[in-house]
């Protein structure tokens, strides 16, 4: 009996109207029994697709670097050998290549995403004819998957990729049910958690200082409003936000480390930009990527996590930014705005017990 065919065999399809048969020898790592990382079987290419996984704790840390290793002389334990097949003409595959690289000579590595998401999208890590990494492309193979990969080009194609620090954006490509964009490859490791770097320099550029809007105008308001705040308490809390006014700021809206990497030149790259919004809350991004690695990570609680926040916004950066952005006398109330926005409108797939926890204490506060 036929197995199931995964879900990357789905999204390439191949078909005998495209051509010839490219077959890829893989090793397919797992982590808790889900697909993590389709990798090549050896050598540079093997070690750094692993950079795709963008370890957090200390421990995954030690991990992949250890993997790195094993990876360069073709032993990981634990990996499963396989094959992926694609169509050597099919567009998809065609859009896959870097310049100079052949479909007969691709050479690649997959992020499977998350499974258990709606909106699930694959990377795909395409390696050049020297063996180095040329570009991501990131594909989405349902509505949810598509609207978002196509909304992330929008935005790319709206605003300077200077300005974003993000990576500059390669091409398009969509396919009926499928849609997918090519990013220039961004190296380096993701932040650590406590390193600030250059975070407040980058979000105080994000400002828009030359204009004052209210909350209510925004975007993220509409969606709060069509989420239909679920209890009374958060309600009461948010009454007044709506007239709350402040600069404005790009907003990333997943502005965590394993979003970010690092440069050679120490630059910080931003990734991931579907949700996306040029005109937003100010602070939302910097709150995010200070809580959610206290939330995902380190599974802090929720009563030592506010505790950090007295402290956090006390700091001299934040209360910089804070006065430019005008927010000094509200920060409680985009704080609220935004941890009820993380539990109503994004949902966010873990973590979400302690986002209700934190929202129930602060707005009863």
């Amino acid at each position: 009996m036929n197995s199931a065919p995964s879900a990357w065999e789905t999204l390439f399809r191949p078909s005998p109207a495209h051509g010839p048969l490219v077959r890829l020898p893989l090793r397919l790592l797992r982590r808790h029994g889900q697909p993590l990382l389709l990798i090549p079987e050896r050598g540079a290419a093997a070690r750094m697709a692993l950079n795709l996984y963008p370890a957090q704790t200390v421990k995954a840390r030690l991990a992949r670097g250890l993997m790195r290793g094993l990876a360069g002389c073709g032993l990981l334990p634990g990996g499963e050998r396989c094959e992926l097949r694609l169509a050597a003409e099919a567009p998809l595959v065609r859009f896959l290549c870097p310049p100079g690289v052949r479909p007969e000579e691709i050479s690649l590595a997959v992020l499977p995403g998350n499974p258990n998401v709606a909106g699930r999208r694959f990377l795909v890590l395409v390696f050049d004819a020297a063996g180095r990494p040329a570009r991501v492309v990131k594909i989405g193979a349902d509505a949810a998957a598509t609207r978002l990969v196509q909304r992330e080009a929008d935005f790319l194609r709206k605003l300077s990729p200077a300005r974003l620090q993000a990576a500059e954006l390669l091409g398009e490509f969509a396919d009926g049910d499928r849609a997918a964009l090519a990013l220039a490859y961004a190296p380096g490791p993701t932040p650590r958690a406590d390193d600030a770097g250059p975070l407040p320099a980058l979000l105080t550029d994000w400002l828009d200082t030359s204009r004052t809007v209210r909350f209510g105008e925004l975007v993220a308001a509409r969606q709060l409003a069509e989420s239909g705040v679920a209890d009374a308490a958060s309600r009461r809390a948010l009454a007044g936000l709506a007239d709350v006014a402040f600069h404005p700021a790009i907003h990333h809206g997943d502005f965590a480390p394993w979003n970010l990497r690092v440069g050679p030149d120490g630059q910080w790259r931003v990734l991931d930009w579907e949700r996306g919004e040029a005109v937003g809350p100010p602070a939302w991004d910097w709150f995010h990527y200070w809580l959610q690695p206290l939330v995902l990570v380190r599974r802090q609680a929720p009563a030592a996590i506010l505790a950090e926040f007295d402290s956090f916004r006390r700091t001299a950066a934040f209360l910089t930014y804070a006065r430019k952005a005008g927010i000094e006398s509200n920060v409680d109330a985009l704080w609220l705005g935004y941890l009820v926005h993380c539990r109503d409108v994004t949902r966010q797939a873990e973590g979400m017990p302690a986002i209700r926890e934190l929202v129930a204490r602060v707005a009863g506060r």
